[in-house]
């Protein structure tokens, strides 16, 4: 989950478990993962001319 001031951006806790912090840091990726696949999945359906202009870096 995002704070609504900051969507899009996602904070995961640090703890020392015993399982391992590759393998808990690893499950939270997969959850951030199906978040943002969530949210992808209901926005609109960008077009070919709406693509160039995400790309700051792009020449026009």
């Amino acid at each position: 989950m995002t704070h609504p001031n900051a969507p899009g951006l996602y904070f995961i806790g640090y703890s020392n478990p015993l399982s391992g912090n590759l393998r808990e840091l690893g499950i939270d990726a997969k959850r951030i993962a199906r978040d943002v696949a969530r949210k992808r999945a209901r926005l609109p359906a960008q077009t070919a001319a709406d693509s160039t202009t995400l790309d700051p870096g792009r020449v026009h």
